[in-house]
């Protein structure tokens, strides 16, 4: 599943009936038209995209449809108090998150924020949050593939008991 698709362990996948009528597995994109990991917001109503330009120190979240594919076919007014927290860095920190016209298009309606934070080369795991037409959305995103995926020891941190939160702690990220 990618990032923020919130099955739990031992679920299995449930057929959707498409706007054809036809059952099919739901496609669970693994990234972004920006190349970033998603968050999924409600049942696949909307993603989230995270994106972070380590130079800026500047995180660009992307609104997108339920297919992670484009921008929603809606202004952006209607997307308010979107929010970032990083919870794999101590204390957590939450952020919120402005429009950007600017970097708004058809491939996504993007929030933007900068931190100190942002400036580091390294994974980055949270929830992105926000309300679009009064309804409240969040999910779940990781941020990765970096080459921080495995430990210096060659153990890889996701099986590896304590895993992430040990080796962040003990500075190896």
């Amino acid at each position: 599943f990618g990032a923020g698709c919130q099955k739990q362990a031992g679920d299995a996948p449930a057929p959707k009936k498409s706007k054809d009528g036809h059952d099919h597995e739901h496609a669970h994109p693994e990234e972004g038209p920006h190349g970033g990991p998603l968050a999924e917001w409600g049942e696949h109503d909307f993603h989230a995209e995270f994106t972070v330009d380590h130079k800026s120190k500047m995180v660009l979240v992307y609104v997108l449809d339920g297919e992670a594919k484009k921008a929603p076919k809606f202004d952006a007014t209607k997307i308010t108090k979107v929010t970032l927290t990083i919870s794999n860095v101590s204390p957590p920190l939450t952020l919120e998150l402005k429009h950007d016209a600017s970097k708004t298009g058809s491939r996504g309606i993007a929030f933007a924020t900068t931190h100190d934070q942002f400036a580091k080369d390294t994974d980055y795991k949270g929830t992105i949050s926000g309300i679009i037409d009064g309804l409240q959305y969040s999910g779940e995103f990781k941020a990765g593939g970096h080459g921080h995926e495995k430990k210096k020891t060659g153990h890889d941190v996701e099986t590896h008991p304590g895993g992430v939160h040990v080796a962040f702690a003990q500075g190896r990220y």
